[in-house]
């Protein structure tokens, strides 16, 4: 398994989560 191309997806995965916990979006969603 390529663990660089696995870890850079769940950075990918995390910061997106980020912006949208900025923005607000996580709170509607719960």
């Amino acid at each position: 398994e390529d663990k660089d191309g696995f870890m850079s997806r769940m950075e990918g995965l995390l910061g997106r989560q980020l912006k949208d916990l900025s923005r607000g979006k996580f709170r509607k969603n719960q």
